[in-house]
C-alpha cells in the first residue's frame, strides 16, 4: 500500500491538524511565549503543506467527482458516520482555509 497514492487521509489531516496544534498548546505554560509561537508556526506550516499537497494531487480532469474521499463509522450507538471529500468547487475554499 502506497500511503501517498492512497490519499483518503489527506483531508482529515488538513482538517484536524490545527486542532492537534491547539491541544498541544494547552499543555504549554502560559509564560513560555516563544514555545507557543513555535508550535503555532509549525502547525500552520504543516497545515499549509497538507493544503499544497492536496492542491498538487487533485485531478482537475475529474473535478466534478469527489476526490480524497474518506468514509468511516464514527459513533456506532447513534449511527453517525464521518464522511469527507473534495470536488472542484470546494478545492479553492479548502485551500484558502489553510
Amino acid at each position: 500500500m502506497d500511503v501517498l497514492r492512497e490519499s483518503n487521509w489527506v483531508l482529515s489531516v488538513g482538517t484536524f491538524l490545527p486542532l492537534v496544534g491547539v491541544i498541544v498548546m494547552l499543555f504549554i505554560p502560559k509564560a513560555d511565549e516563544q514555545l507557543h509561537k513555535l508550535v503555532s508556526l509549525v502547525t500552520a506550516l504543516a497545515t499549509l503543506g497538507v493544503g499544497f499537497f492536496t492542491l498538487t494531487q487533485f485531478d482537475f480532469d475529474q473535478a466534478g467527482k469527489l476526490q480524497f474521499f474518506a468514509e468511516t463509522e464514527w459513533i456506532k450507538v447513534i449511527s453517525s458516520n464521518y464522511t469527507i471529500g473534495l470536488d472542484g468547487m470546494s478545492l479553492p475554499l479548502y485551500f484558502l482555509s489553510m
